[in-house]
């Protein structure tokens, strides 16, 4: 937004006192996801989900809850350097009608009129689950997990999170701008020991939740974002720290050739699985690219166009040759 950051008064404090751009600033926001402090999944025993807490407390149901904002919806209300912030939230009702009505009547007349005339107002549909880029159909018995992993926006079934997080270390998840082609990238400014890790929650163990069973390859776009052509100085490991395990090979991607280049700096990297060394695939969840041992000084990268590929599927499309 161009904004010079405010600055924390409680720094001296080592305390974080965030200063809004203004007290009346609002912003309208599409939920996504929920991540409530105690967790009761459906068949499983309840727990107490440490990250989704603002503040841990010892009564299991206390603790003030945290939701994820991007970074554009962030900067609305405050300068993104805070990464932190207390909010009011309530549904946005008001959006449509005036709050005290409290229930509204919504015509959905554009979408109704693609299947037969609005003036009927009722008919009968069949519907199923799709793809939202392919429109393919999504079988969801036993489960369903995406294959990509992130392209533009995180996959179905697919959450993000920082390995090793630190002040130095930061993250945009959604990067608008900074992907292939102009897409939004997902982008870190790491230094030693940090990293990006992608990975399908509680996934591995039941069938359905199996994200690498029956994979072949692992297919990104990765760039440099100080030096573009350039590897970062990173590791890519598969791992699944649920039941701690993970495989036996780290994989230094300096020592690779990337499979295509573009003009500007973007490397295409197709990683057969059989390469990280690992007994059981089919049990592994997520993946993890981290600043190599030794790295002396920081480094940024971003990531575009990850996923998972399985044998008979087509190959993920090369990008634009190199100029010059």
């Amino acid at each position: 937004m161009g904004r010079s950051f405010p600055g924390n008064a409680g720094e001296e404090k080592a305390v974080l006192d965030v200063k809004c751009w203004g007290d009346q600033k609002s912003v309208v926001v599409k939920v996504i996801d929920i991540c409530p402090c105690w967790y009761e999944p459906k068949g499983m025993a309840p727990y107490f989900q440490y990250g989704c807490c603002y503040k841990q407390q010892q009564h299991p149901k206390a603790g003030q809850l945290n939701l994820d904002l991007s970074f554009w919806a962030f900067e609305q209300l405050a300068h993104p350097e805070y990464g932190i912030m207390m909010v009011d939230y309530r549904p946005a009702f008001e959006q449509l009608a005036h709050p005290e009505y409290g229930i509204m009547m919504v015509d959905y007349r554009p979408a109704f009129e693609q299947l037969a005339h609005p003036e009927y107002g009722i008919m009968m549909v069949d519907y199923r689950p799709v793809d939202c880029d392919t429109k393919k159909s999504i079988q969801f018995d036993p489960g369903y997990i995406s294959d990509k992993i992130y392209d533009n926006f995180p996959g179905v079934g697919w959450s993000w999170f920082a390995y090793n997080f630190q002040p130095m270390n930061k993250f945009a998840v959604v990067d608008a701008g900074k992907g292939l082609k102009g897409s939004a990238a997902s982008c870190a400014e790491l230094q030693y020991n940090g990293g990006m890790t992608w990975a399908c929650r509680q996934c591995g163990s039941k069938e359905g939740f199996q994200p690498f069973a029956g994979a072949d390859s692992v297919t990104f776009w990765m760039r440099d974002s100080g030096s573009p052509g350039k590897v970062p100085p990173v590791r890519l490991q598969l791992g699944n720290p649920d039941i701690k395990k993970s495989c036996n090979a780290k994989l230094d991607l300096a020592t690779r050739t990337p499979q295509s280049r573009t003009a500007d700096g973007w490397l295409q990297f197709t990683i057969p699985l059989h390469d990280f060394d690992c007994p059981e695939p089919a049990l592994m969840n997520q993946l993890l690219w981290e600043a190599k041992p030794g790295t002396s000084s920081g480094f940024g990268m971003c990531l575009d166009e990850v996923s998972i590929n399985r044998p008979g599927a087509a190959a993920p499309a090369a990008g634009p040759p190199a100029s010059g």
